[in-house]
């Protein structure tokens, strides 16, 4: 037997394989585009679309990436819309009402983004082409296949084991090159990011959180201040200093209600907030300050207060409770350790 039927019929098991692998990489890569990826949480849509609006008062950044007062109002907007219901182009279309239509950042088509997205897609086909090309110069001209098999000089034994080698680089280097551009497109339209590439159009650091929320207390935004918190605790369930405040809120909401279920509520969080962080200065003033005024537990509200002072706290803590730890060491018969 020759060996030419034999290397021909490797050849097409080699070149059926390639398109099997091929047709397995479309599929995979098709299965990425297709298949839906799981629900955004609140928190999740909320710093995606805060990524797509523009800071009012900033130079080229979004209000996720900034710390403008103006910028946390907005973010505390798009976080209370979103849980009222409202979809990402009603909030759009309600900012763009009150900014202008340059508040969007979103992307419009530019040049160099059509071309991240075409260029791949354009390699796959120039791929795909250049096979099928391969494929049907092998069909039509069998005879040339033929007449270099046939020959015994070493000069066309030489040529055949060139152009051989040749088809096989070219096969290789197409099919790796169809494979990358099928994996990037995939890539990008399922959402995955390149190494190097920016987060922060999805993510927003706790601590910047954090701020937003103190400022929005400080100005009496009890509820996008809550909503803040909320947030952080949804990244960090067990941020100590999250859960004090968001207690805090909640128990001075229940208490002006006239709502002892909600003060419960915002006692346990803190409580919890203590578990986590035994240390925390705020957790100890604000639970002190409800055993004292809402449970009527004076000496319960003293140990508190003690370990309070125990922890060094800024001056601003200690006068900001400081009537409430007078009146509760007077009410317990102990001789206040502030003036």
């Amino acid at each position: 037997m020759s060996e030419a039927p034999k290397q021909t019929s490797e050849n097409k098991l080699k070149y059926r394989l390639g398109w099997g692998l091929i047709a397995l990489l479309l599929i995979s890569a098709v299965g990425l585009v297709v298949l839906k990826p799981a629900p955004m949480s609140v928190t999740q849509r909320a710093q995606a679309l805060d990524a797509q609006i523009r800071c009012p008062a900033c130079e080229g950044q979004s209000v996720l990436d900034s710390s403008a007062p103006i910028a946390v109002d907005i973010r505390a907007e798009v976080l209370n819309d979103i849980q009222a219901g409202q979809s990402n182009s009603e909030i759009m279309t309600t900012l763009e009402g009150a900014y202008g239509s340059g508040i969007s950042l979103a992307p419009t088509g530019s040049a160099l983004a059509s071309l991240a997205w075409w260029f791949p897609i354009g390699l796959i086909v120039a791929v795909i082409l250049f096979l099928i090309g391969v494929g049907l110069k092998r069909r039509l001209q069998p005879e040339n296949d033929v007449v270099i098999e046939t020959k015994s000089d070493k000069r066309s034994q030489n040529y055949r084991v060139l152009l051989g080698a040749k088809r096989k680089l070219l096969f290789r280097g197409a099919l790796f090159s169809f494979a990358l551009a099928a994996l990037y497109v995939a890539g990008l339209m399922s959402g995955l990011k390149l190494p190097g590439a920016k987060t922060s159009s999805n993510e927003i650091p706790v601590s910047k959180l954090l701020t937003d929320a103190r400022n929005l207390s400080a100005d009496n935004q009890e509820q996008a201040a809550l909503a803040m918190y909320s947030q952080v605790l949804s990244i960090d369930p067990k941020n100590a200093y999250a859960l004090s405040e968001q207690g805090w809120l909640v128990s001075q909401s229940g208490e002006a209600n006239h709502d002892p279920a909600l003060v419960e509520i915002g006692q346990a969080e803190i409580q919890k907030a203590i578990e986590i962080d035994s240390n925390l200065a705020e957790a100890r003033l604000y639970l002190g300050t409800i055993l004292f005024n809402d449970d009527d537990q004076p000496s319960q509200a003293v140990v508190q207060f003690q370990s309070f002072l125990a922890d060094h706290p800024s001056q601003e803590l200690i006068d900001a409770g400081r009537s409430q730890i007078i009146l509760a060491y007077k009410a317990d018969n102990k001789t206040p350790p502030l003036k």
